[in-house]
This record gives structure tokens, C-alpha cells and sequence, in this order.
């Protein structure tokens, strides 16, 4: 599993940055859609603070919410390989598994890249400066 964010459809609405997201699966699939839109600098907080615990292969459970429409990812980690279990509402639509490091690279990677497009571009918020802290926080405990 892979997070994909298109930086480039970031803007500024109110005060919250908000742009595509969404997660590249296996064959294929892209949840919850190739052109989703939603507030890209908290989604990416709250996934990082999910995932910070499973990352070095601790066993458990993260959940993967997006803030816009019912969509949510459930990963159940099993050491270094985690199930993936997609929902639309409370409908299971697609399972997967993933290599958590993997993921939490990807994870990593996508927040950095948003972070600096940000900042580059004056899309200053606090939610960029809660992330930006998740990304040291993410760094530190490697």
C-alpha cells in the first residue's frame, strides 16, 4: 500500500490545506479514488500519529480515516505484514495486506513532500505545523 498526494492540487480554503489523497493497493486499486479530495495536512497528521506505534513491527490495529465521506482504512498488524481492510461506511469493500514498513515510508515520504510544498508556497496552518511535528516526531523514533 502506497499513499499517493498530488501536492500541486493543494489550496487553502478558510484555514485548512486541502488537496488529492488517496491510497495506491494492489492490482490497481485506489482508494477511495484517484482524484479524491480532502483536507490533505490533517488526514496525513492523523495517519502518521495511527501508524507511528506499528511501524517497528509491533502487533495492533491503526485506523486510516479520511475526513470527507465515510471511507476508512483498518491495517491489523501482524509483525512486519499487515492486513488491509477497506470501508465505505460500514461496507468492506476491498482487502489487501501491505509490508508496514513499507507503508510507513510511503507515509513518511507523502508528508515530507506536502510539508515543503507548503511551506514553499505560503500555505502556512496549524495543522502544517502539527504535522510538521509528527514528520520530527516520526524522524526521532527511528
Amino acid at each position: 500500500m502506497k499513499v499517493i498526494v498530488r501536492p500541486e492540487t493543494l489550496a487553502v480554503t478558510g484555514c485548512n490545506a486541502i488537496g488529492d489523497i488517496h491510497c495506491e493497493l494492489s492490482r490497481g486499486v485506489r482508494f477511495p479514488a484517484t482524484d479524491w479530495n480532502d483536507f490533505v495536512v490533517v488526514v496525513l497528521g492523523w495517519w502518521i500519529a495511527q501508524v507511528l506505534p506499528l511501524r517497528c513491527g509491533f502487533e495492533g490495529e491503526a485506523e486510516l480515516r479520511f475526513m470527507d465521506g465515510p471511507f476508512r482504512i483498518r491495517i491489523v498488524n501482524h509483525g512486519y505484514e499487515a492486513g488491509i481492510e477497506c470501508f465505505s461506511g460500514r461496507c468492506s469493500v476491498f482487502l489487501d495486506r501491505c509490508d508496514i514498513g513499507g507503508f510507513y515510508q510511503s507515509l513518511m515520504d507523502a508528508a515530507l513532500r506536502t510539508a515543503a510544498f507548503c511551506r514553499r508556497n505560503g500555505l502556512v496552518t496549524a495543522d502544517l505545523k502539527i504535522l510538521e511535528d509528527l514528520i520530527e516526531q516520526g524522524k526521532s523514533d527511528d
